[in-house]
């Protein structure tokens, strides 16, 4: 389980692109008012949306950002090479 919430950055990146979506996809910011979520109008269960709101703005704000960045990466690149098949 450490090694999951040592390579995880969902949180890290995802009120960065959050931010994005009115640029990238207006049609998408038109379903989320995000004075409902800054006032806290949500589902109190959803307690991924509070870890989201006071994330990073930048994910390489998060002092961990980097070295869960190698973690991920030196991760994905043994697991990428046993999906290849060779033929």
């Amino acid at each position: 389980m450490d090694f999951v919430v040592e390579t995880s950055l969902y949180i890290t990146h995802s009120r960065h692109d959050n931010q994005q979506i009115p640029v990238v996809a207006p049609v998408i910011a038109l379903c989320v008012d995000r004075r409902d979520l800054q006032d806290g109008r949500y589902h109190k269960n959803l307690d991924l949306i509070d870890d989201i709101m006071t994330g990073p703005a930048q994910p390489d704000e998060d002092p961990s950002y980097y070295r869960k960045l190698a973690a991920r990466d030196a991760f994905s690149v043994p697991s990428s090479k046993s999906w290849q098949t060779t033929g």
